[in-house]
């Protein structure tokens, strides 16, 4: 489940599914660069690494490799220095699930409460997913139900309460347990 298929993540294909997330090549470079050190470094482990980039420049300007949680990342020193001396809006953040799956309830509000400007989670499996905090208050653990749905890339989250679209266009919609509040993404995109 938690291995990664090194061929593929330095192929082509997939440095292609990072072209155009951002509108800005230099960004989207670092993007793709920082998804295949944080696959191949947590190659069949289920640790994440979590990496803050620049909006703008593409400069990295906080990272945590060094996590000893497993499915989850701890903010250390770097990460949260980044966070308080970067604009609101001005940091992207990309991260790997090694359970292959797409944003969770926690990684939207992570991005809402932190003011990311874009958020992207990329899979061992190989897909890559991004997403952007909404204005819509939502429970960050949630329990997902998941179906498929076609032609459909963005979505208003507006009506159901919270909708999260995957590359592979699977569709989840959560019930709420209660515990922390987030914001529920306005769209989750095909990469």
């Amino acid at each position: 489940e938690n291995t990664v298929d090194l061929k593929y993540i330095n192929s082509d294909e997939y440095k292609q599914k990072f072209n155009g997330i951002t509108g800005n090549p230099n960004v989207d470079k670092q993007l793709h660069s920082q998804a295949v050190a944080q696959l191949t470094h947590r190659n069949g482990t289920y640790g994440e690494d979590l990496t803050l980039i620049n909006a703008e420049t593409g400069n990295i300007e906080g990272r945590q490799s060094k996590s000893l949680s497993e499915n989850g990342v701890e903010y250390n020193n770097s990460l949260n220095k980044a966070v308080e001396h970067n604009p609101p809006y001005s940091l992207i953040s990309i991260h790997n699930h090694p359970t292959n799956n797409p944003p969770t309830g926690s990684d939207l509000v992570s991005n809402g409460s932190r003011k990311y400007k874009l958020g992207v989670v990329v899979t061992h499996n190989g897909r890559v997913f991004t997403y952007k905090a909404g204005n819509t208050p939502f429970l960050a653990n949630m329990q997902y139900t998941t179906g498929t749905i076609t032609n459909v890339i963005n979505v208003d989250t507006d009506n159901p309460q919270a909708t999260v679209i995957p590359i592979e266009r699977h569709i989840s919609e959560p019930s709420p347990v209660p515990t922390a509040m987030g914001i529920i993404p306005n769209t989750v995109v095909k990469v």
